[in-house]
């Protein structure tokens, strides 16, 4: 790789208070869009030429809500309303309790429709996989009981494919500890509030290059998306992951590679991988041209482990645990959750980059603020992936032969995304 790196975690930390200063950067919101302008005049200021990819998208904010058991109207349980799904009627609705996996049974089956849904999450992937076959057996309102204790109520958003069908239900989040008295007590009825607004709005992919000095056509592609969970001002995730990817686009701005840097601040993540599957859809990206996607997401935390998940063959994750041998990062081939994983269903090996430690419980809540980023975590990840990115991008012609997914992961990762809602 040319040239010494040059990653500064004052730096990077001051793109985090920047993009956390506005608060929540939901899809399509204001500060949404005001990260965006940020993220251009940066980019502008190391002398490149970022443009946008803009694309429409569902808006919306969630005003009253309220829950509690009926006939306790004053004993309110605090609860996160899901952004994009539909309003209770005016007045709140009441109705009878059903209780899903509590014990471990899959969380389908009549006599939901028309009932309150308790539904004790086992986990991320369960919420994402079978959110969408609850809401289709038409309850009258979902109530999602998170399993971790001492958090506040996780804020969530409907994806953006089930949100333009009308496909979701009143939902909301609560905390472990007011599930678990519910599920303690088993109330008969429950009654819901909920106040929320959709509307049409548009957000974007930021997109610079830094061509190659050798070999302009091999392009490496590195990305984060800038967007929140509603209400979240969202440092761990993902306005760390920006802040590593406006400094990678500084030290490489400097030392180019041989292979073409692209750079991508994803838009509508958490809408469901949004800007990446529209970018995939744009003849200008030209998947033929990348070696790989890189996503970071999620990182920066104190007390944090090093992750490097790889959608692609076991010979690219054995190339990356090769070049990233000098560094403490635990490399696996398996699906994280980010926007590399859409190129994988094309083809295009994907590695996501991410972290494992305490503070992830506080994802999508609203602890996940400044106070989260520990300094010397973002450096190191920032180190980390601008070492794979060298190592790619001196040396393309060989990482090109390991451009390869194999059917069982990317089907793996097309029956996750589709049971999530994130695909048609």
């Amino acid at each position: 790789m040319t040239g010494r790196f040059s990653f500064d975690p004052d730096i990077a930390f001051q793109h985090v208070r920047a993009l956390t200063a506005g608060g929540s950067r939901l899809v399509g919101s204001a500060a949404d869009v005001a990260a965006g302008h940020y993220i251009l005049e940066q980019l502008r200021a190391f002398g490149l030429a970022p443009y946008e990819q803009v694309f429409p998208v569902v808006a919306g904010e969630t005003g009253e809500c309220r829950f509690a058991i009926e006939g306790a109207p004053e004993l309110l349980i605090e609860a996160a309303p899901m952004c994009l799904c539909p309003s209770t009627p005016p007045e709140g609705l009441t109705a009878s309790t059903a209780w899903v996996g509590g014990r471990g049974e899959e969380p389908v089956g009549p006599g939901l429709a028309g009932r309150i849904v308790v539904w004790a999450v086992r986990s991320r992937s369960d919420f994402l996989m079978s959110y969408p076959r609850i809401a289709a057996q038409r309850p009258a309102a979902i109530i999602a009981v998170w399993p971790v204790a001492g958090i506040p109520p996780k804020h969530q958003q409907l994806p953006q494919a089930l949100a333009a069908k009308g496909s979701g239900v009143p939902t909301v989040c609560i905390g472990f500890e007011d599930g678990a008295r519910l599920w303690r007590e088993r109330p008969e009825r429950l009654h819901l509030l909920l106040d929320s607004r959709t509307w049409a709005s548009q957000t974007s992919n930021i997109i610079a290059e830094i061509p190659g000095r050798t070999r302009p056509g091999e392009v490496i592609l590195v990305g984060a998306h800038r967007d929140t969970a509603p209400v979240i001002p969202g440092a761990i995730d993902n306005a760390s992951g920006v802040a590593v990817l406006l400094e990678l686009a500084r030290h490489f701005t400097a030392f180019p590679l041989d292979a073409t840097l692209r750079l991508v601040a994803w838009g509508a993540e958490k809408a469901g991988m949004v800007g990446s599957l529209h970018a995939i859809n744009d003849t200008a990206m030209n998947l033929d041209s990348l070696l790989c996607t890189i996503s970071i997401d999620g990182v920066g935390s104190w007390q944090a482990s090093d992750q490097c998940h790889v959608a692609g063959n076991e010979d690219m994750a054995a190339r990356v645990r090769s070049a990233l041998s000098r560094l403490s990062v635990d490399v696996s081939v398996g699906y994280f959750g980010s926007d590399s994983e859409m190129f994988a269903l094309h083809g295009v090996p994907g590695v996501s980059f991410g972290q494992a430690g305490p503070a992830l419980s506080f994802l999508h809540t609203l602890a996940d603020d400044l106070g989260m980023i520990d300094r010397a975590s973002l450096i190191r990840c920032a180190e980390t992936v601008g070492t794979l990115v060298g190592a790619m991008g001196t040396a393309p012609g060989e990482w090109r032969t390991l451009r390869n997914v194999p059917a069982a992961v990317s089907s793996g990762i097309r029956e996750i995304l589709e049971a999530s809602g994130w695909l048609d």
